[in-house]
Protein backbone atom coordinates (compact mmCIF):
# COMPACT_ATOMS: atom_id res chain seq x y z
CA UNK A 1 0.00 0.00 0.00
CA UNK A 2 0.96 3.24 -0.76
CA UNK A 3 1.81 5.88 1.84
CA UNK A 4 -1.15 8.36 1.59
CA UNK A 5 -0.96 12.20 1.39
CA UNK A 6 -0.78 13.97 5.24
CA UNK A 7 -4.12 16.21 5.36
CA UNK A 8 -5.92 17.20 7.90
CA UNK A 9 -8.55 14.27 6.78
CA UNK A 10 -5.60 11.61 7.38
CA UNK A 11 -7.27 9.13 9.67
CA UNK A 12 -5.15 8.87 13.06
CA UNK A 13 -4.91 4.81 12.36
CA UNK A 14 -3.69 5.62 8.67
CA UNK A 15 -0.62 8.10 10.26
CA UNK A 16 0.45 5.63 12.89
CA UNK A 17 0.38 2.59 10.05
CA UNK A 18 2.47 4.45 7.95
CA UNK A 19 6.72 5.87 8.39
CA UNK A 20 6.73 9.50 8.31
CA UNK A 21 9.97 11.37 8.33
CA UNK A 22 11.22 14.53 10.78
CA UNK A 23 10.73 16.87 8.01
CA UNK A 24 7.49 15.42 6.72
CA UNK A 25 5.91 15.92 10.18
CA UNK A 26 7.33 19.75 10.46
CA UNK A 27 6.19 20.50 7.05
CA UNK A 28 2.73 19.09 7.86
CA UNK A 29 2.62 20.82 11.24
CA UNK A 30 3.51 24.62 9.79
CA UNK A 31 1.05 24.08 7.07
CA UNK A 32 -1.51 23.48 9.43
CA UNK A 33 -0.20 26.76 11.95
CA UNK A 34 1.00 24.27 14.23
CA UNK A 35 4.02 24.66 16.41
CA UNK A 36 6.92 22.36 14.45
CA UNK A 37 9.66 22.54 16.86
CA UNK A 38 10.69 19.30 18.82
CA UNK A 39 12.32 15.86 18.45
CA UNK A 40 10.00 13.61 15.92
CA UNK A 41 7.93 11.54 18.61
CA UNK A 42 6.69 15.01 19.91
CA UNK A 43 5.56 15.86 16.35
CA UNK A 44 4.10 12.51 15.52
CA UNK A 45 1.74 12.83 19.16
CA UNK A 46 0.92 16.60 18.21
CA UNK A 47 -0.03 15.21 15.10
CA UNK A 48 -2.28 12.38 15.95
CA UNK A 49 -3.69 14.67 18.53
CA UNK A 50 -4.74 17.08 16.42
CA UNK A 51 -6.48 14.53 13.67
CA UNK A 52 -8.05 13.16 16.38
CA UNK A 53 -9.94 16.25 18.07
CA UNK A 54 -8.87 19.29 15.25
CA UNK A 55 -7.84 21.20 17.74
CA UNK A 56 -4.24 22.73 17.71
CA UNK A 57 -2.14 20.69 20.99
CA UNK A 58 -1.60 22.97 23.72
CA UNK A 59 2.13 23.73 23.97
CA UNK A 60 4.62 21.20 25.57
CA UNK A 61 5.37 22.55 29.17
CA UNK A 62 9.81 23.39 29.09
CA UNK A 63 11.17 20.65 30.48
CA UNK A 64 14.19 22.80 31.14
CA UNK A 65 14.34 26.20 32.20
CA UNK A 66 15.08 28.60 28.80
CA UNK A 67 17.78 31.25 29.68
CA UNK A 68 18.50 34.78 27.59
CA UNK A 69 21.55 34.33 25.99
CA UNK A 70 23.60 37.71 26.00
CA UNK A 71 25.08 38.40 22.47
CA UNK A 72 28.77 37.08 22.09
CA UNK A 73 31.31 39.91 21.19
CA UNK A 74 32.64 39.66 17.42
CA UNK A 75 36.36 39.89 19.09
CA UNK A 76 36.93 37.43 22.02
CA UNK A 77 39.82 38.03 23.82
CA UNK A 78 41.68 36.79 27.59
CA UNK A 79 39.85 39.40 29.45
CA UNK A 80 36.27 39.20 27.67
CA UNK A 81 33.66 38.23 30.46
CA UNK A 82 31.04 35.38 29.24
CA UNK A 83 27.56 36.39 29.08
CA UNK A 84 24.49 34.07 30.27
CA UNK A 85 23.52 31.77 27.98
CA UNK A 86 26.73 31.35 26.07
CA UNK A 87 26.81 27.41 24.22
CA UNK A 88 30.06 25.67 23.06
CA UNK A 89 29.91 27.19 19.79
CA UNK A 90 32.41 27.06 17.08
CA UNK A 91 33.43 31.05 17.76
CA UNK A 92 34.18 30.13 21.12
CA UNK A 93 35.93 26.91 19.91
CA UNK A 94 37.86 28.54 17.19
CA UNK A 95 39.22 31.50 20.62
CA UNK A 96 40.20 28.44 22.82
CA UNK A 97 41.96 26.52 20.17
CA UNK A 98 44.22 29.87 19.29
CA UNK A 99 44.70 30.20 22.52
CA UNK A 100 44.98 26.74 24.08
CA UNK A 101 46.60 24.78 20.45
CA UNK A 102 44.82 22.27 17.92
CA UNK A 103 44.39 19.94 21.07
CA UNK A 104 41.48 22.07 22.59
CA UNK A 105 38.25 20.07 22.81
CA UNK A 106 35.09 21.32 24.57
CA UNK A 107 35.82 18.21 27.81
CA UNK A 108 33.12 18.66 30.59
CA UNK A 109 34.92 20.68 32.54
CA UNK A 110 34.87 23.17 29.97
CA UNK A 111 31.38 22.68 28.94
CA UNK A 112 30.40 23.13 32.77
CA UNK A 113 32.04 26.52 32.59
CA UNK A 114 30.71 27.64 29.35
CA UNK A 115 26.83 26.97 30.79
CA UNK A 116 28.01 28.34 34.22
CA UNK A 117 30.59 30.63 33.27
CA UNK A 118 28.42 34.09 32.75
CA UNK A 119 30.39 36.95 35.12
CA UNK A 120 33.69 34.86 34.17
CA UNK A 121 36.88 35.17 31.97
CA UNK A 122 37.77 33.47 29.55
CA UNK A 123 41.32 33.46 30.81
CA UNK A 124 39.51 31.74 33.43
CA UNK A 125 38.34 28.93 30.97
CA UNK A 126 42.07 28.39 29.63
CA UNK A 127 42.91 28.10 33.35
CA UNK A 128 40.35 25.35 33.46
CA UNK A 129 41.08 23.80 30.36
CA UNK A 130 44.91 23.37 31.38
CA UNK A 131 44.14 22.27 34.84
CA UNK A 132 41.92 19.40 33.98
CA UNK A 133 44.71 18.34 31.30
CA UNK A 134 47.71 19.08 34.37
CA UNK A 135 49.18 21.79 32.08
CA UNK A 136 50.86 23.94 34.54
CA UNK A 137 50.09 27.81 35.09
CA UNK A 138 51.89 30.02 32.80
CA UNK A 139 53.40 27.10 30.89
CA UNK A 140 51.65 26.39 27.13
CA UNK A 141 51.18 23.32 25.08
CA UNK A 142 53.37 24.02 21.77
CA UNK A 143 51.31 23.59 18.80
CA UNK A 144 53.12 21.56 16.72
CA UNK A 145 54.28 18.76 18.88
CA UNK A 146 51.57 18.68 21.90
CA UNK A 147 54.11 18.58 24.57
CA UNK A 148 54.10 21.49 27.31
CA UNK A 149 56.74 24.43 26.47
Amino acid sequence: MKKPALTPRTAPADFRSFYWRKDELARFRRRQKLPAAGSKAELAAGIVRFLETGKIPPKKSAGRRSRAMSAMPRELRRDTVMGTGWRCREMLRAFFVREIGPQFHFNQPMRDFVRHGAGRTLQEGIDIWKAAHKVPRGKGICRATGSIR
